[in-house]
C-alpha cells in the first residue's frame, strides 16, 4: 500500500494471475478511508521490488536498487555461461530467473562463437580428440583423446579479424564498446561509453545492463 504525502489517493498494489473485479471493494474503501482508492496490478518482480531484500550475491536486489525495467530472461542465457540449472541457484526472491543473467549474457554469446561446441571432435598433434569443456576468458579448451587421457590445455587465438568502427554506431556496437573497455581496465572509457549509450538508447534493448556496469561494477573501479 502507498499513500500519497496530501492524503489525496491510496494505492493499493496486488499481484494476480488474471483480472479481477476491485469495484465493491473500491466502494468500501472509499467510505472507509475518505479519500481516493486506486487498485495497481503488478507482477512478481515489481512485488519483490517493493519489499527489497538481498539477493544471492549479498547485495540488495537490483530490482529495488536501480532496476526499472525489466527484460525477458531465459534459461538459455544460464546455459551460455555454464551456470548451473538448479531452480534454486538460478532464481530471485520473486521465484523468476534472475535478472543478473542477462548482464554479462552477451558477452558470453559474443566470446563463445569463435569457439568449438563441447563435444566436437578435432584433429590435433596428439591425435582426434573431443571438447571437453573451455574457459571463454582465457580462451583455452579441454580435450579428451580416444585412451580417456585429457590432453593440456590448449590457448586459442582469436582468428576474427579487426574491423573497422563503422560510421554509424549501432545500439549494439555502442553498449559492446563499454564492455571491451571495462575488459581492458578502462574505466574512465567505460563510464563514458555506457553514459553515451544511456543518452542515445535510454530505453534501449541494454539500459538495464548499463545502469548495472554504472552504478556497481564501475564505482568500486574508478573515482567519480
Amino acid at each position: 500500500m502507498e499513500r500519497l504525502f496530501d492524503r489525496s489517493k491510496v494505492i493499493f498494489y496486488y499481484t494476480a494471475e488474471g483480472r479481477i473485479d476491485f469495484r465493491e471493494l473500491v466502494k468500501q474503501l472509499v467510505r472507509a478511508l475518505r479519500t481516493r482508492i486506486k487498485m495497481r496490478q503488478i507482477g512478481v518482480r515489481n512485488e519483490a521490488g517493493l519489499h527489497g531484500g538481498l539477493g544471492c550475491c549479498g547485495r540488495e536486489i537490483c530490482c529495488a536498487a536501480f532496476l526499472k525495467e525489466f527484460a525477458p530472461v531465459s534459461i538459455k542465457m544460464a546455459k551460455e555461461q555454464s551456470l548451473p540449472l538448479d531452480p534454486n541457484k538460478i532464481s530471485g526472491l520473486c521465484g523468476r530467473l534472475l535478472c543478473c543473467l542477462l548482464y554479462e549474457y552477451h558477452i558470453y554469446e559474443e566470446l563463445s562463437r569463435s569457439l568449438p561446441k563441447i563435444g566436437k571432435k578435432l584433429q590435433t598433434p596428439v591425435g582426434p580428440c573431443r571438447v571437453v569443456r573451455y574457459n571463454i576468458f582465457r580462451r583455452t579448451i579441454v580435450l579428451e583423446n580416444q585412451e580417456g587421457v585429457w590432453p593440456r590445455f590448449r590457448s586459442l587465438r582469436n582468428s576474427q579479424p579487426k574491423r573497422s568502427p563503422p560510421s554509424k554506431v549501432s545500439e549494439k556496437d555502442l553498449y559492446q564498446s563499454g564492455l571491451l573497455a571495462f575488459k581492458q581496465r578502462k574505466f574512465e572509457a567505460a563510464r563514458k561509453a555506457f553514459r553515451q549509450y544511456l543518452e542515445k538508447y535510454p530505453k534501449g534493448r541494454y539500459a538495464a545492463n548499463a545502469y548495472f556496469w554504472i552504478g556497481g561494477n564501475l564505482l568500486r573501479r574508478a573515482p567519480l
